[in-house]
């Protein structure tokens, strides 16, 4: 038979439980800030976004770190709805150990730097296909054995368009490379962020 006893909290219990609540709100809020960061194409170009997801990955693993020291200095002392505060430190835990996981990458970009690729073979998408919305166009190279990915500015994508091919235009069946790609007269050079594949600058170097 279920207890009709009200259930009631001392004061520093009241307030360990109104802090869970606001961080679990918190947790939320910066994760859903996470994956609106993540599916942006101009979350992709630039140093400031590399420091910006460290610094969202810092913010939830601090709210974790707070909610797990809040539940071993009071909720484990407390009977009632102990499980559910178990639940929501495993909770915590998993959202910590992913957090690191994640920020991990950050760290190690802002921690050393940029890296540079230096090619021929890119292809760049042609103005008709990017959205009129859009502030990003998509550069495709191939780069020391591996195709890569990148969103440019639209700025940079239409200076990379005037690149001639390495053949006329009656010919351009040649410039194809066996990658789908297109090779062209003059060598580009990328520099990104390795571990997050965030976008830096791009530029003509021959």
């Amino acid at each position: 038979m279920e207890s009709n006893e009200k259930i009631i909290l001392t004061k520093s219990e009241s307030r360990a439980a109104h802090a869970a609540q606001w961080l679990v709100t918190a947790l939320i809020f910066v994760n859903a800030g996470f994956a609106l960061f993540s599916f942006r194409e101009i979350s992709h170009i630039g140093v400031r976004w590399v420091v910006f997801g460290a610094a969202l990955c810092v913010a939830s693993v601090l709210i974790a770190a707070a909610f797990i020291v809040l539940f071993f200095k009071c909720f484990v002392h407390i009977k009632p709805h102990k499980k559910h505060y178990i639940v929501l430190l495993i909770v915590f835990f998993l959202a910590a150990a992913v957090e690191i996981w994640r920020g991990a990458y950050f760290a190690a970009d802002l921690f050393g730097g940029s890296r540079e690729v230096v090619t021929n073979e890119f292809t760049v998408a042609p103005a008709a296909t990017v959205s009129p919305k859009s502030a990003t166009a998509r550069i495709i190279l191939y780069a020391d054995g591996e195709d890569m990915v990148f969103y440019v500015p639209k700025s940079v994508a239409a200076e990379l368009r005037e690149v001639p091919l390495n053949v006329s235009p009656e010919e351009y069946v040649k410039a194809i490379s066996e990658n789908g790609l297109l090779f062209h007269s003059k060598q580009i050079s990328i520099k990104y962020f390795p571990y997050s594949n965030i976008f830096e600058e791009a530029r003509v170097v021959q």
